[in-house]
């Protein structure tokens, strides 16, 4: 899904999920093998329900706006979470096994797998229990 100027929202997803946004927040649940978003200047929401799992790297990104990522608790991934300008929150349990700041922290969950890649210029990250 792709959109130069307007917000993406969509649920109940199956499988690989790919949208991008050049400016508008973008809002996605559902099951997810892969998940990528991308918004030039808008917010993330995004929840995988129980039964995603990593079939590679995932990837949240957004210029401008916060991110909420909700996860399975059971989930195995090493995560990478960074922001220019706003704090992180994991209520998740995660092994620090790199950097941990204010604005990144390195680390894995449930011994590790694929990387989640969680980056957003201007705004604060949230990833917790789905």
């Amino acid at each position: 899904v792709e959109t130069g100027d307007g917000r993406v929202t969509a649920t109940g997803i199956d499988g690989r999920f790919t949208a991008h946004s050049g400016d508008g927040s973008i809002h996605a649940s559902g099951r997810f093998d892969l998940l990528d978003l991308t918004s030039g200047d808008g917010s993330i929401e995004a929840r995988a329900e129980a039964g995603s799992t990593m079939a590679s790297e995932w990837r949240v990104r957004t210029g401008d706006g916060p991110i909420r990522l909700a996860v399975p608790r059971d989930l195995k991934a090493d995560l990478e979470a960074h922001t220019g300008d706003g704090g992180i929150t994991l209520d998740l349990p995660v092994q620090i096994t790199g950097r941990m700041s204010r604005r990144e922290v390195v680390g894995s969950m449930n011994g590790g797998g694929p990387a989640i890649m969680v980056r957003s210029g201007d705004g604060s990250i949230l990833i917790g229990p789905a």
